[in-house]
């Protein structure tokens, strides 16, 4: 039991011994490194991170937000509502200088906002940007005069020969105020929606009368006749149902334009010939007729007044008398006829188209 503890101790004392020479050693070794002897390299050890500082004071910011129009930044605001708010006032302005009302406006730039910390000098620095263009598109109400064309009906007329076209009712072209719902981008219009015509003036149909009778063979008839007055033939000789269903014995020619144009022109002998009655005739008014060489009568109706008296000799072209609207009649006209001796001596009255020299030249009012 002795010999036990003995070798105890022993070993107990060798440790403490032990210990006490490593912590000589490494005094030793300390004061060594620190005179610079030692071998080991100065930058074999790592970098002593506690005297690593951040500096946070080499440039100052500040909160705001910045504004892109298109990509384009336009400028640093206290907050995104002075942003939006300068916004606004850039589509107001450019709003103003449109020269129309508008009804809306819709910002197609694309426009972006960025809240955050941003260097003080940069934010001083901008400044001077030039506000960029907006992009709007408006929407405003257009109204236009617009031209309602009138059109042209035919009708047919049965007393009219084939070929033959008069204008009963002439045409008038109408009007009306056409409201647009228009979209414009940057002036240029993209989109147009008619949304209400007013119609100022309806138009007024162009009717033209043409004749469907077939002519009768005039082989036999020679032109030898000049029209009594140069102007428009506004009835033909037939029936004129316009008129109650009566047939029309003659031609009326009046004005070119209208009837009153007419009233008091000179009225022209169609041919030479002796003037056989020359006065008042009831329903024929103010009268003249002249009797040709070949037993042909001219009669010039609804006189001014005439001037030539009976068995005075006229040939083709002389003034006999005046346009007027004596007698039946619904304006200034000359009525026209011709009427021919039958083997009993008997007069009847013929169409005088065929004895007028180019009758077909004179137009139909």
């Amino acid at each position: 039991m002795k010999n036990n503890l003995t070798l105890k101790t022993a070993a107990l004392v060798c440790c403490a011994v032990l210990i006490v020479a490593f912590a000589l050693a490494a005094v030793v070794f300390s004061g060594n490194g620190a005179s610079g002897t030692s071998e080991v390299p100065e930058n074999s050890y790592a970098e002593d991170k506690s005297a690593v500082r951040f500096d946070f004071s080499s440039e100052e910011t500040e909160t705001a937000c910045a504004l892109y129009i298109d990509g384009a930044l336009a400028g640093y605001y206290k907050d995104k509502a002075a942003a939006e708010y300068a916004v606004k006032s850039a589509e107001l302005d450019e709003l103003a200088e449109l020269e129309t009302h508008y009804i809306s406006s819709e910002i197609i730039s694309s426009v972006l906002y960025k809240t955050g910390e941003y260097p003080v000098s940069q934010i001083a620095s901008a400044s001077v940007i030039e506000f960029p263009h907006l992009t709007i598109a408006v929407t405003s109400y257009v109204t236009e005069h617009t031209v309602l064309e009138y059109a042209v009906e035919y009708r047919d007329n049965a007393s009219q020969y084939v070929g033959r076209e008069k204008v009963v009712v002439e045409g008038a072209d109408g009007s009306a105020d056409d409201t647009y719902l228009v979209v414009t981008v940057d002036g240029v219009e993209t989109s147009r929606t008619l949304i209400a015509s007013n119609i100022t003036a309806e138009p007024v149909n162009c009717v033209i009368e043409r004749g469907i009778k077939a002519k009768k063979a005039v082989s036999n008839v020679t032109p030898i006749f000049i029209m009594p007055y140069e102007g428009s033939i506004t009835s033909e000789y037939g029936t004129r149902y316009l008129m109650g269903n009566t047939f029309h014995k003659g031609v009326d020619i009046s004005g070119v334009r209208n009837s009153s144009e007419c009233y008091g022109k000179e009225i022209h002998a169609a041919g030479d010939g002796t003037v056989y009655f020359a006065g008042w005739q009831s329903g024929f008014g103010y009268l003249v007729i002249i009797e040709h060489a070949n037993g042909i009568r001219t009669y010039y109706a609804h006189q001014k007044k005439v001037a030539v008296k009976a068995g005075d000799e006229v040939k083709q072209g002389d003034v006999i008398g005046y346009v007027g609207n004596s007698g039946n009649t619904t304006g200034p006209h000359v009525h026209f006829e011709i009427r021919v001796p039958d083997e009993d001596g008997k007069y009847y009255d013929v169409d005088p188209e065929p004895y007028i020299i180019d009758y077909d030249s004179y137009p139909h009012r």
